[in-house]
């Protein structure tokens, strides 16, 4: 792979994470959230927010 191939991937990639969309992000914090309360776990606003950082 040359290094423009890898520079060029990288942008597409950040493309794509930029288009995410607010709703797409919600709908997937939800399951998560599905998931964990199911598993018995409990996650807090910071933890949210630390996901949304990530």
């Amino acid at each position: 792979m040359t290094h423009s191939t890898v520079v060029r991937h990288q942008t597409q990639y950040q493309a794509l994470v930029k288009a995410r969309s607010d709703a797409a992000f919600q709908r997937f914090m939800l399951t998560l959230l599905s998931v964990a309360h199911n598993s018995g776990q409990r996650f807090d606003r910071a933890t949210v927010e630390g996901f949304r950082h990530a």
